[in-house]
């Protein structure tokens, strides 16, 4: 919508398609979180594993990694959320990347 509104002025219809996009996104990521928690392993807990074990040391790579790695997670988590067994896989991508850790 930042695109579209550089040459034109932005439509109520973008704002409201804009807004539903939102409350979309935001409904589905509170599902997968619902579907992908477990008490061993919140949701929250796991993209925070995945983004401490994707730092390196340096700033600069460590904003990119981190950046790139907990968005893939969210993404594949969200196709996780569909398997019958989503909080053992999701336990399993998290464990993953957490024996794959960079190690200084």
């Amino acid at each position: 919508m930042s695109v579209a509104s550089i040459g034109n002025d932005v439509s109520i219809a973008m704002w409201g398609a804009a807004f539903v996009a939102t409350i979309a996104l935001i409904f589905t990521l509170i599902m997968v979180e619902r579907r992908c928690s477990t008490a061993d392993l919140p949701y929250q807990r796991g993209l925070l594993i995945v983004g401490a074990s994707l730092s390196c040391g340096w700033m600069f790579f460590d904003t990119l990694l981190v950046l790139l790695g907990v968005m893939l997670v969210q993404v594949i988590s969200c196709f996780l959320a569909l398997a019958p067994n989503a909080p053992l896989h999701y336990h399993r991508l998290v464990l993953g990347f957490y024996r794959h850790r960079l190690v200084q």
